[in-house]
């Protein structure tokens, strides 16, 4: 993924050629979503787990309004919406946003075949103003980059898969 950083996702994990890892991601939400693209990306095998029986649960939850994926506005007010009120921790996540820009999200999400549009509002939609869409074209570049998902499996299975 050109717009992510890997070094900040592969932090702790061995990149040197022929080196690739086997790595296991708890959680097939969003951040486990994209911890598990960028991983796959970078040549390691990659297996996803999560308690529940589907993957984006939450997700396809927070869709149903629309699925308000990001602002189209000015980047420093966009920032200014998400960051602490001490100038340290808006600086923090002016440094983070700056690594996967609202236009990078836009056209990360093109590039899954989901057109966007902004409304009145500056908040960039789907065009279908739906997840679902979303979600499935995200897990078909998953599967096709052979990420490998186990889902329904709690805390006691994967303790017991840790044996």
């Amino acid at each position: 993924m050109p717009f992510l950083k890997q070094n900040q996702v592969l932090a702790g994990i061995n990149t040197a050629p022929n080196a690739m890892k086997s790595i296991v991601i708890i959680g097939a939400g969003p951040a486990g979503l994209m911890a598990a693209e960028v991983i796959a990306q970078a040549g390691h095998a990659v297996r996803v787990y999560d308690a529940m029986p589907s993957v984006g649960r939450k997700f396809l939850l927070a869709g149903i309004g629309g699925l308000n994926i990001t602002h189209a506005e000015e980047f420093d007010k966009f920032v200014s919406r998400y960051a602490s009120h001490s100038s340290n921790g808006q600086t923090r996540v002016a440094n983070w946003l700056r690594d996967f820009t609202p236009s990078q999200l836009r056209e990360w999400v093109r590039a899954l075949g989901i057109e966007t549009f902004v409304g009145t509002s500056q908040r960039v939609f789907p065009a279908e103003m739906k997840a679902a869409p979303l979600l499935r074209a995200w897990l078909a570049r998953l599967r096709s980059q052979g990420v490998q998902f186990f889902l329904g499996i709690g805390g006691r299975g994967l303790r017991m898969m840790a044996r």
